[in-house]
């Protein structure tokens, strides 16, 4: 693995549950996450984010809105009930007509599409603070 010296200092145990299914966005934030220590698991389908959910405890969810399988929302709500100290964060372009269904399913930060991986990074960042 490749880790960036300007990096900041990441636990090795900083887990993070990558959802997204468009691929340009997946690979390089994936990649990303990964170069700055983080354990990446990613899946561009909703209803394996869930299952992934059932099973293993995340320090962090990054999830997308829109997306095969289940949407972004029964993410956030899952997420919210199998590990309620678990930071989430939705990244969508579409979050103007679905925000009142995110807040209620427990999400409070939304970053909007197009972002730049930096963003990502810093919230990151932020939580480990």
């Amino acid at each position: 693995m490749h880790r960036n010296p300007s990096a900041p200092a990441t636990p090795r145990h900083s887990t993070i549950l990558l959802v997204e299914d468009e691929p340009t966005i997946a690979i390089t934030l994936r990649d990303d996450l990964t170069d700055h220590g983080y354990l990446v698991t990613s899946t561009g389908d909703g209803a394996e984010a869930l299952q992934l959910l059932k099973r293993q405890r995340f320090h962090a969810v990054v999830t997308d809105l829109r997306l095969p399988g289940a949407d972004g929302v029964e993410i956030v709500s899952a997420a919210r009930r199998t590990s309620p100290g678990t930071r989430i964060l939705v990244v969508t372009a579409f979050a103007a007509n679905r925000a009142e269904a995110l807040y209620a399913a427990g999400a409070r930060e939304v970053l909007h599409k197009p972002f730049a991986n930096q963003a990502v990074l810093a919230w990151l960042a932020q939580a480990a603070s």
